[in-house]
């Protein structure tokens, strides 16, 4: 051996639990650094306000808010946010403080305070109507607010607002259109909305995904096997599409077919290259394949 590992010289219990104690250190390690480093930010932003050419600057204002949301901590947030308002008035370029309202919302939102969070994404709105992206965001920001307040009769306008506001709209905003319909137990325009996104942003699995599981969430199991049939003939993520489609199978008692759905996928991950049988990510796989096949016995 190269080197000797005080860890690999234990006693196997008591090695696991030292890798499980290195893992936890590891990530509470990266934590406190991670959150070390926002206070640092907050810090360095704050001696720039408390200078005296930046004491009327409210981009810094937003920029330690936007700090202080990163940290957990909303009331220091949302104060910098109206200070920046505030500051903003005074200014004589007050267009460059409205982001403010944008994070006064995100921030209303965190807190649960809904009705809060509408009121300011609608001011956010109003202030820049001549900007596209601002739209955008502000429509985006105000669907989530009315999402949460369960009027998703009014968050599927404002999704769809947003989306034909966007130049190339994010794949969220179909997703979150569609999560508006499917909660006003409307299953097809919810599937509309998501065929909407794969015009225009493409075939992404995402998309597919989730009309999968719209079909699976109103029982129309058949519909769901039919877009699982559909999504494996573009040949992409073929083991993990045919455990699913395995698993509606059984949904609809059909235990031979299910079997032989499991049965193609364990096939197919013998054709891979030997480099990528060899990984511990195609052994769990491979191990949960045979696990369900042997459930189906």
């Amino acid at each position: 051996m190269l080197f000797s590992s005080p860890v690999l010289s234990l006693p196997p219990f008591k090695r696991v639990y030292s890798f499980v104690f290195f893992c936890v250190f590891s990530l509470l390690s990266c934590s406190v650094f991670s959150h070390g480093l926002v206070h640092e930010q907050i810090d360095e932003v704050t001696q720039q306000i408390n200078s005296a050419e930046n004491k009327m600057n409210s981009s810094l204002y937003i920029r330690r808010g936007r700090l202080y949301m990163e940290d957990g901590a909303l009331r220091l947030a949302q104060r910098d946010f109206k200070k920046a308002l505030k500051v903003g008035r005074k200014s004589p370029n007050p267009e460059k403080s409205l982001d403010a309202y944008y994070y006064l919302g995100e921030v209303a939102i965190q807190q649960e305070k809904f009705s809060t969070a509408t009121r300011y994404a609608t001011r956010f709105i109003d202030q820049l109507p001549e900007e596209s992206g601002a739209h955008m965001r502000g429509q985006h920001l105000l669907g989530r607010a009315l999402f949460a307040a369960r009027k998703f009769k009014q968050s599927a306008r404002a999704f769809q607002a947003a989306i034909n506001a966007a130049m190339f709209p994010k794949p969220d905003y179909y997703l979150d259109l569609a999560k508006s319909y499917e909660a006003m137990q409307q299953p097809d325009d919810a599937v509309a909305a998501l065929e909407q996104g794969k015009q225009k942003r493409g075939e992404l699995s995402v998309f597919d995904d989730a009309i999968v599981e719209i079909y699976l969430n109103n029982n129309d199991v058949s519909r769901a096997l039919q877009q699982i049939n559909t999504m494996l003939a573009n040949k992409q993520r073929i083991p993990f599409l045919l455990i699913k489609k395995s698993d509606i199978l059984i949904q609809m008692n059909d235990q031979t077919q299910a079997k032989q759905a499991l049965q193609e996928a364990l096939q197919y991950l013998e054709t891979l290259p030997a480099t990528r049988r060899s990984t511990p990510t195609f052994e769990q796989l491979k191990q949960n394949i045979e696990q369900r096949l042997q459930g189906l016995e």
